[in-house]
């Protein structure tokens, strides 16, 4: 059996990055997750796009879905509620996008880090600031979002959609690395 090469060149190499994969999950509700979900999920996917993409793209799609499925179930206000994701890629970008039920006034807090993320001139800049202020103000956490667009290379977008938070995340894959 023959694995999926590190980018490189080889014949494996050429024939990666053709496929196109769609994938969707639903969990509900949300209370019941006892496991590491966003590392089962992130794990699985990053196995299966490895198959057919470079190991780069199957390791960032781990990452991209580790962090905002674990977001969901760090901020998840309504436990019944549902948690929707749906991974989807081809040759040229790669889209993540995790959606769950939450008020308007979580999804503008969301909205505004977003906002910020997308706006920043310097990730790292703003990544080191945020560490900053959180440290003065004594809370953890808060730094995902930002590290998930400045060392993945992927954009960020949020929407809400009848009493649902979507986060997408999209990556080019046609520019690997």
């Amino acid at each position: 059996m023959v694995g999926p090469s590190p980018i490189g060149g080889s014949e494996l190499e050429s024939q990666l990055a053709k496929a196109n994969i769609s994938i969707s999950y639903a969990f509900s509700p949300i209370q019941f997750i006892l496991c590491d979900l966003s590392g089962l999920i992130g794990n699985f996917c990053q196995e299966l796009l490895g198959a057919f993409y470079p190991r780069i793209v199957s390791k960032r799609a781990n990452i991209l879905i580790s962090e905002l499925v674990t977001n969901v179930l760090q901020n998840t206000v309504e436990p019944t509620s549902q948690m929707m994701l749906d991974l989807d890629v081809n040759q040229d970008r790669l889209i993540i996008r995790v959606k769950n039920a939450v008020t308007s006034d979580q999804f503008d807090k969301v909205r505004v880090q977003v906002d910020r993320i997308n706006q920043a001139e310097d990730l790292k800049r703003l990544m080191r600031d945020t560490i900053r202020e959180r440290r003065r103000l004594k809370e953890k956490g808060g730094l995902g979002l930002i590290r998930l667009v400045a060392e993945n290379k992927s954009q960020l977008s949020v929407s809400y959609e009848g009493g649902y938070l979507v986060v997408t995340s999209q990556l080019d894959v046609g520019g690997t690395p």
